[in-house]
């Protein structure tokens, strides 16, 4: 019962804070080209007659290319509204103009008033939050995986780490005080958790 409770308390706290943000097209840009939003926010496309928004990933973006993503998001010409997109980065192009490097990225962060993060009954549990330096990871499956690896973001979407997992902690001591992403990769998921350094 404890965990019907909480889920439905986990899916009325998202929906009641979900916020609309837009994103334009400069020219052959879009605008903003980088953003960061809640879990449970709308975004809303409003572009020029020959602009598009399709996901795409990570390797299609970088090299400016447009197959899209099996499973993503898909504007018409001139925009639409995209919901429900789930944590961590989103990669889309204008596929008219991403030889051009008009492309953006997403990123989704889950709700930071839960610990837990859960994917289909696999579980990182990121501790303490706030910290004052050295982060705790533990999980219900096996995370020294040599293909694990973990990225720290900061408050503007910018990579400033990234290194394998090599053990249950993750040192954050040399960065300053402020907000940041952790994600990591593991078992073949991906994990998202804003994380305050104090």
């Amino acid at each position: 019962m404890k965990k019907i409770i909480f889920v439905a308390f986990t899916l009325y706290s998202v929906v009641a804070y979900s916020n609309k943000v837009t994103i334009t097209n400069s020219g052959f840009a879009f605008s903003p080209d980088s953003i960061s939003i809640n879990l449970g926010d709308t975004i809303v496309f409003q572009l020029g007659g020959t602009h598009n928004a399709v996901e795409v990933n990570q390797t299609t973006w970088n090299s400016n290319g447009t197959t899209a993503l099996s499973g993503g998001f898909n504007t018409p010409f001139t925009g639409g509204q995209i919901t429900g997109l789930t944590p961590g980065y989103h990669y889309y192009v204008c596929t008219n103009h991403a030889f051009m490097g008009m492309k953006g990225k997403i990123f989704v962060v889950s709700n930071s008033n839960i610990n837990n993060l859960v994917y289909k009954n696999k579980t990182i549990d990121v501790f303490p939050n706030p910290t004052s330096g050295i982060l705790k990871l533990q999980t219900n499956f096996e995370l020294s995986n040599p293909n694990n690896r973990f990225s720290i973001y900061n408050i503007s979407g910018e990579k400033i780490n990234s290194s394998k997992v090599l053990s249950n902690e993750i040192d954050m001591s040399g960065f300053p005080k402020g907000i940041y992403f952790i994600e990591i990769i593991a078992d073949k998921r991906t994990y998202v958790k804003k994380i305050t350094l104090e």
